[in-house]
């Protein structure tokens, strides 16, 4: 991969031909800024949450360039050459990746974000998630488990749509709808037909969130006991939200129902999640009069608590009802069944792990079984961790290094003093930054 103007890094190829990356250097010499580069591949901030003028190499943004340099439209640039998932190795079967940010011009500091796939523009980013999934974790979620809610919800929501893509189209499609409904009522109060228009629309997308949402929950609750050590958190998740309290029944009819039409007797895990891809789940919905009936008893209910909710949110400038408004939370079943954020700092970082441990291996399972049943091309993973190794104490260091050599996927750990650790790999390279 290579990077351009990226915040310190003005000029920089990287070789990372391995399984495991590993990223050594002194605090401030831009480690963490390779793996935002990575993280920006997929839809949102990255793991910086950074707004896109910010990125911007510093000479650069104070003019130390040459006259190539202002001419080019392209402030920054990361660029990287992908080999599809492990299904080959094959040199003639990469990817050539390019992201281009364009600020307009120099005191705008406005961002726009440009996604190439073998030099061929793409509408979104969420294409990316059609060939690889990337997940991480970094010192900045630290606080994640005592924090606001929203950050809950954005982050179990980077969690579905590494299974389903259609969830972040959806989510982005929601939060457009709820401030269009806010604009509708402040601009045209009174005018039914506008705004049952977007309610209606927006029922029937919060229905899907909530259903991916839940099936997640049940099945990372269903992973942890099995996946995780008891060196690691004895946890369990749970959603609460309105509209997830509505489909909670539903989602068991919908699995009863894949699992007669498959005579698995019940038993399907995650693979319900490809079902709930958007196209799918409507064959499925319409070929069923009673699941039909179901899903849209749930869906007018929803319609009726925006409606009742109109007034309050017209005054207040907030929606009040919807997926906006849900929280993941995270309880330690040790500890008598207590909040993670009532538990100790390195406590919630055990769960945080444990929480990326079990995504890893229901994305490995899932990628697995779409690619036998319904011979869906296997997707890759990236696993980005931001100075992790340092904190964890020997025993738990050890297991989940074993953890990452068994991985199906290339994993990028940053650090001050890798070295020490580097023997511990299977097939790594470390690179001084």
């Amino acid at each position: 991969m290579s990077l351009v103007n990226f915040r310190n890094h003005r000029s920089r190829c990287i070789d990372t031909a391995a399984d495991v990356v590993l990223l050594n250097g002194a605090n401030g010499s831009g480690k963490t800024s390779i793996m935002e580069s990575i993280s920006l591949f997929t839809p949102g901030r990255g793991i910086c949450n950074a707004v896109s003028s910010t990125i911007l190499n510093n000479d650069v943004k104070n003019g130390a360039m040459d006259d190539s340099e202002h001419a080019a439209a392209v402030a920054w640039q990361v660029s990287m050459r992908y080999v599809g998932g492990a299904a080959s190795d094959l040199i003639e079967d990469e990817d050539r990746l390019r992201l281009e940010c364009y600020l307009g011009d120099a005191t705008s500091g406005v961002g726009g974000k440009k996604l190439y796939i073998n030099d061929n523009a793409v509408q979104s980013r969420v294409a990316i998630l059609d060939m690889f999934n990337i997940v991480w974790l970094t010192p900045r979620m630290d606080y994640l488990l005592y924090d606001a809610s929203s950050d809950r919800r954005k982050f179990l929501d980077r969690i579905v749509y590494n299974f389903v893509a259609d969830h972040a189209k959806d989510c982005a499609l929601y939060d457009k709808q709820s401030k269009s409904r806010l604009k509708m009522l402040h601009d045209r109060y009174g005018d039914d037909r506008w705004v049952s228009a977007i309610e209606h629309s927006m029922s029937g997308t919060a229905v899907m969130i909530a259903i991916r949402r839940v099936i997640v929950v049940r099945c990372v609750n269903a992973e942890l006991p099995r996946s995780i050590s008891n060196s690691f958190s004895n946890m369990y998740l749970d959603i609460v939200g309105d509209v997830e309290k509505l489909v909670s029944g539903f989602v068991d009819n919908f699995c009863k129902h894949l699992s007669d039409e498959s005579n698995d007797h019940g038993d399907i895990g995650v693979e319900l999640l490809y079902y709930t891809n958007n196209d799918v789940f409507m064959d499925i919905i319409d070929a069923d009069d009673e699941l039909c009936s179901a899903y849209t008893d749930i869906k007018n209910s929803v319609m009726c608590a925006l409606r009742e909710k109109r007034y309050k949110d017209r005054i207040s400038h907030r929606s009040h009802y919807g997926v906006n408004r849900s929280d993941l939370l995270v309880y330690n079943a040790v500890l008598n069944d207590i909040l993670a954020k009532y538990c100790s700092v390195g406590e919630q970082k055990s769960m945080l792990i444990s929480l990326l441990i079990a995504q890893i291996v229901l994305l490995e399972r899932y990628s697995n079984i779409i690619a036998r049943k319904w011979g869906v091309v296997k997707k890759g993973l990236v696993v980005l961790l931001d100075d992790i190794l340092s904190h964890l104490d020997d025993n738990k260091r050890r297991l989940f290094i074993e953890i990452l050599n068994n991985l199906e996927g290339q994993v990028w750990i940053t650090g001050t003093d890798l070295v020490q650790y580097k023997h511990l790999f299977n097939r790594c390279v470390l690179i001084d930054v």
